[in-house]
This record gives C-alpha cells, structure tokens and sequence, in this order.
C-alpha cells in the first residue's frame, strides 16, 4: 500500500469515527431537550410507516395501501423494521436512527467529492486533494442546522445522502467511463426521487450531465446517457402507478385532497402574498433564490462562485 493511498485510508477512517461520534452525541444532546420530534411531518412520516405495520389481518396491499400519497415512499418504507418498537416510534427516534445512518454515509461521500475537485481524479492522490476532501466533509458535518436536522425523523437527510451519491458515482462514471458507476449513480437517483420532490430536477440536469462527461463518440454518448434516464424514470414512473391504482389518479400526489397545491388553495387567504409567483416560473425562481440568500448569505455567493469555477475547470477538460 502506497503513503498516499495509507492517508486516504486513514482520513476515511477518522471522518467515519467522528462524524459517528457527532451524530449520537447530537441525537443524544437534541433528544435531552426534547427537541427531535417536534415537526409535524416527522411525526406523520412515522405514523404513516406505523399505519403499515399495525393493521391486522390484512392483506399484503391492504398493508401497501396505507402508504398513501402525496409524501413519497421510500423514508417510510425504511422505517419500517423500526416502528414495530413503541418506544421508538412514539419517541421519533425510529426515524432519527435512519437520519443519522444518513449523515454519516453523506460526510463520506462529500469527501470523496471534495477529494476529486480537489486533485485526486481517483487514480492520483495528492495532499491538496486530502485537504480539500477533508474541509468539504467537515464543512458538512459540523453544520449545526445540519446536526439537529439528523436527529429528528424528516426525510431531509436521506435525500441529501442519495443525491450526493448520486453525484459521486457520475463523477467516478467520468473518469473511469465504467457502465457501472453510471447505474449506481441512476439508482441512486431513483432513491433520491422516491424521497423528496425536488429530486425530480435530477432527470433533466442528470441526463445532460450524463452526455457531457461520457468518453467515446456521440452515439456512446447517447447510448449510455439514455441507459442513465431510462432507469432513473422507474421512479416517477412507478409513483405515477402508486396514485393511479390507489386512487385512480396518476397526479393524485399533484392535485389531490392532501397536494401541496390543495393545501395552498384551502389557505390561500394566508398565504395570498405569494400569488404574484403562481404561474411565472421567473418570479417563483427569483423568490426562491431571495429565500435562499437570505438563509445562507456569503456562503450562497460562493456557492455561485464555485460553480460557475467548475464550469469553467471541466470546459477546459473537455476541450483538450
């Protein structure tokens, strides 16, 4: 084994431990004010997973049925083995446990995205790489709105966990051009669109990526970046099912009793201001980017700088 492959190792090795040590002495530190249950969707996530493993006597898609819409699947699925135990349902640590599982594979994933941006290019290792590998996932991992989120039973870190393995794995698809990592990082993807709304931006984003960084002539290209969308839709695909054969409406998650936008229009009185964003994708992209700044501030600034950097970095690479 090589010094440097020796300190990869070791610098693995110590982020695990401590971001171990950092998830259960925050759980434990959040849970003794009794703070880790307190959002209603994390409790409804519970009691939904609970829902599925209470009902007696009953069949197995009497069981599938409770999972209902519009919340997606997967964190109540996971869950599942878990909230069997009282205490740990009725405590949210069924769901915390599953957030903290989260935090830590995601602290290890950042650094081996960090590692890679830095230098590394998985076949180099270099102190630089070490470095840079080393902040991303400390960054990550000392956050304190980060800490407490993986203590309760939302489904925020799951997503996150997903999504950046599914960057990861695209990133080890353009440098080793291996199929493989490619389907690792599709399945990853589906994982992240069975968790959260949002991750639906990834098909679009995902497949152009995709056809960017794939070595080989445009038909490889295509090839293998369709083979990337074609297994990434399975998820949306499969949850335009899920509603259609329980409620005979493929956008039941969309437009049903419980949808986002049901809800907005039963409290539109309360929430009328933001009507001038309805229907201008311009606007609503304007507000949510104001939302954004004014929660993370510089760090969003550099978050743009940093992009539009790598941009530039893999045009560079492309070209040559």
């Amino acid at each position: 084994m090589s010094i440097n492959s020796y300190s990869i190792n070791k610098i693995r090795t110590c982020l695990f431990i401590l971001s171990c040590l950092l998830s259960v002495t925050s759980c434990c530190y959040f849970f003794h004010l009794g703070i880790t249950n307190l959002y209603g969707d994390g409790v409804a996530h519970l009691n939904i997973a609970r829902k599925v493993v209470d009902l007696s006597d009953a069949g197995l898609w009497q069981h599938y049925v409770q999972l209902g819409s519009p919340w997606l699947p997967l964190p109540h699925l996971l869950v599942l083995p878990l909230v069997w135990n009282n205490y740990l349902w009725q405590t949210g640590l069924a769901g915390s446990l599953l957030s903290m599982l989260c935090y830590v594979v995601c602290v290890q994933f950042l650094f081996e995205i960090g590692a890679i941006f830095g230098g590394l290019c998985f076949k180099k290792e270099t102190k630089k790489s070490l470095i840079s590998g080393t902040l991303a996932a400390l960054i990550f991992a000392l956050n304190p709105s980060i800490l407490y989120l993986q203590s309760t039973p939302m489904t925020e870190m799951l997503f996150l966990a997903t999504f950046v393995g599914a960057v990861f794995f695209l990133l080890k698809h353009a440098s080793d051009n291996s199929t493989i990592y490619l389907v690792l990082s599709a399945l990853m993807s589906c994982l992240a669109m069975l968790t959260r709304y949002e991750a639906w931006a990834i098909l679009p984003s995902g497949f152009v990526t995709a056809l960017i960084i794939t070595q080989g002539g445009w038909q490889n290209r295509l090839k293998l970046s369709a083979l990337w969308l074609l297994i990434s839709l399975c998820a949306p695909f499969y949850w335009f099912w899920h509603n259609w054969a329980i409620y005979g409406n493929a956008l039941e998650f969309y437009n049903g009793f419980y949808s986002a936008k049901a809800i907005y229009l039963r409290q539109q009185e309360r929430l009328g201001w933001a009507d001038f964003a309805v229907g201008r994708p311009h606007l609503a992209f304007l507000l949510a980017l104001s939302a954004s700044i004014a929660c993370s501030g510089w760090v969003c600034l550099l978050g743009v700088i940093s992009f539009i950097k790598t941009l530039f970095v893999f045009y560079g690479k492309f070209h040559k």
